[in-house]
């Protein structure tokens, strides 16, 4: 083994499907790829919050499924446990619901479950705590279990962490330091599509590669578990389920029933159950008809707000601009969500951030940073101020003019239509376009006031804006500490205001139109997942992003990829917006393309 003492390890969904669960994004097996049978149209509304609370039975329709009470540990997790008994092991980060590293005998103190797990559960109203055992029949007979604590009648909901949720304080609490001991990495059965989870392999890797300054060797595996094995064959463990094959040299973990694929009981499709014969009629029908996902039946939408069936059918002849248009022309829609990043901005001469070329990531990379984002990283920002203030002036607010996009969300506000703005970008266009505070949501901050680091002390941000031009770091009048703008960095939250409004407005919206963002960055990423099924869903994009890339999409959802000003202007001109539009924009005497 050498000088490895200390491996980490990150699981996903994929190590428990040995054990007979269903994994999240297979296809035609995965969970969410047979949520249909369960009569649920989105695949992430079953682990949404905000879905959870309106309507938890989804939930508990497919919960008997992941429970652990079904299940039992095979070689992925005995093969763990091996190397905690052998001391090596320094921490396991699982994504997994499903307990099974519990059961294979590995200690809370050396598990962190990242998405939460069936242990304990809580009452969504009273906040009473409840174990397991409290509601385990309930969920596997696929009922609701309530609350009973002071006749409080509550959903009881699981500790598993939701769309929505925080996940739990000890995963970053305890990351930072893990990645700093290890010595080895392993990555098993996770598509690393979750970012906070993909976060935590970023943060492994850049720590690793500091250690390798140090003489460290980097280490990161991501393999078979049983070529695992076959590497470390001299190891043993001597827990009661594993026996070693006495024939062969290496050690090998004969779990019982674990291995066997006839001996698993599936509960996906129990003989005679609905869920079986719908699976089953299913799949004969997929395989028979060749159906596809856009085939499929979906929920029922609201009529009164989506236009006939005529207008929204999906045809590759129906330009997109003109169902938009559609929508955006009928009396019902008179709330509509924006949802903007850094391409809205280009047009007007700003950097986007991820583009190939002209990005300001790409343009970082001949700064000697081990990672671009580590300009916008407040830990790295602390210690090294001057690298963001070298580009802050590219990025400062005043030297650009909105463009037609901007205008656009302004025409919109002005016709009574703009329920909200969400926008990524700090450059603060979209206040010199003429919308008010009132709404926008900076999710990202803004360059408008600034905070010392040190002391807290508030600043207008005309203070600082001399040192931006300067390219020199600002310093406070209090303390000397570093200033800093009111910008959010990596490792910061988003404003209280974000967290505020997002729910309401995107539950009570009746179109969502998201423009000019790569969908990467959470927890902004994820609010077009928050929109109700039932509500229209634009992408103005260069490119198809987040769930639109998604081969089962919503049947309301409506791309259209390009240019954004182009685009723009087609669907004033169908929705007979241009003149309009046009006096927008003089009105502001600004720039308008």
């Amino acid at each position: 083994m050498g000088v490895i003492k200390n491996i980490i390890v990150l699981t996903g969904a994929g190590v428990s499907t040995a054990s007979g669960l269903p994994d999240f994004r297979s296809p035609g097996s995965g969970l969410y790829d047979t949520l249909d049978d369960h009569e649920i149209s989105d695949p992430m509304e079953v682990f949404d919050i905000s879905v959870f609370d309106l309507n938890p039975r989804p939930f508990y329709r497919i919960a008997k499924y992941l429970h652990p009470a079904n299940y039992r540990p095979n070689y992925c997790h005995y093969f763990i446990k091996l190397l905690l008994e052998k001391d090596l092991l320094l921490r396991i980060y699982t994504q997994n619901i499903d307990g099974l590293e519990r059961k294979a005998g590995i200690p809370e103190d050396k598990l962190i479950e990242a998405h939460g797990s069936f242990a304990t559960a809580t009452c969504r109203i009273c906040k009473t705590p409840y174990k397991s055992s409290d509601i385990e029949a309930a969920v596997l007979k696929q009922q609701v279990p309530q609350c009973h604590d002071n006749n409080c009648q509550g959903v009881i909901k699981p500790d598993i962490v939701f769309f929505g949720e925080n996940l739990p304080k000890r995963f970053f609490t305890d990351q930072i330091d893990d990645f700093r001991k290890c010595d080895l990495l392993i990555v098993m059965g996770t598509s690393l599509q979750e970012r906070n989870y993909d976060n935590g392999l970023n943060s492994g890797k850049n720590h690793l590669s500091e250690m390798d300054k140090g003489s460290k060797k980097q280490n990161v595996i991501t393999c078979n578990t049983h070529a695992l094995v076959d590497a470390f064959g001299d190891l043993t463990i001597s827990s009661r389920d594993v026996k070693k094959n006495e024939g062969n040299q290496n050690t090998q973990l004969c779990i019982d029933k674990a291995e066997t694929v006839t001996d698993k009981k599936d509960c996906r499709k129990e003989k005679g159950s609905r869920s079986a014969k719908l699976y089953d009629n299913r799949r004969s029908a997929r395989i028979r008809d060749n159906i596809t996902s856009s085939g499929r039946t979906r929920r029922k939408h609201n009529d009164d707000l989506i236009p006939n069936s005529k207008t929204l059918k999906r045809s590759q002849s129906l330009n997109p601009l003109n169902k938009i248009a559609a929508i955006i022309s009928r009396k019902n829609c008179k709330n509509i969500v924006i949802l903007v990043g850094a391409g809205i901005s280009t047009p007007s001469g700003i950097p986007d951030f991820r583009s190939p070329k002209t990005g300001l990531y790409n343009i970082l990379k001949n700064n000697n940073l081990s990672s671009p984002t580590d300009a916008f990283d407040i830990d790295y920002f602390r210690d090294n101020p001057g690298v963001f203030y070298e580009l802050a002036k590219d990025l400062y607010p005043g030297q650009y003019q909105p463009n037609y996009s901007h205008y656009f969300v302004k025409l919109l506000y002005d016709k009574g239509l703009l329920g909200r703005m969400y926008t990524q970008n700090i450059d603060g266009l979209e206040r010199l376009a003429g919308i008010p505070s009132s709404k926008l949501v900076e999710a990202h901050g803004t360059f408008s006031s600034a905070t010392c680091i040190c002391c807290k002390k508030s600043f207008h941000g005309d203070h600082i804006k001399p040192a931006i031009m300067d390219k020199i770091v600002p310093k406070c009048d209090r303390c000397s500490g570093i200033i800093k703008p009111d910008i959010i960095f990596f490792g910061e939250n988003l404003p209280k205001r974000f967290y505020k409004l997002y729910k309401k407005d995107l539950t009570e919206c009746d179109l969502v139109i998201v423009m000019g963002t790569s969908l990467q960055v959470e927890p902004f990423a994820s609010l077009v997942d928050k929109v109700p099924s039932r509500v229209p869903r634009v992408l103005l994009n260069k490119e198809v992003v987040g769930p639109f890339t998604r081969k089962k999409r919503r049947y309301t959802d409506i791309i259209y990829t390009g240019d954004i000003i182009d685009g723009l202007k087609e669907l004033a001109d169908i929705a007979g917006l241009r003149d309009e539009l046009v006096k927008v924009s003089l009105a502001a005497k600004a720039f308008c393309p």
